[in-house]
């Protein structure tokens, strides 16, 4: 598949959490910014989803469990 070995490139990582919330509240404390705050997703059951982006550039899904 060519967009395998041409430029395609990790932009986030996604995990799952047991705790949205708290775990929102740790990213913030170390200067991660919310770029997207917890809402329901469709792909996820309904699970509650948030995007944070890292001080390293990076974008970390969360995935809550609750």
């Amino acid at each position: 598949k060519p967009w395998l070995t041409e430029s395609a490139r990790p932009y986030h990582f996604a995990f799952k959490v047991v705790n949205l919330r708290r775990s929102l509240d740790a990213l913030r404390r170390r200067k991660g910014v919310i770029v997207r705050e917890p809402r329901s997703s469709v792909a996820f059951r309904g699970s509650s989803i948030a995007f944070v982006l890292l001080q390293s550039g990076w974008l970390l899904e969360l995935i809550g469990e609750e």
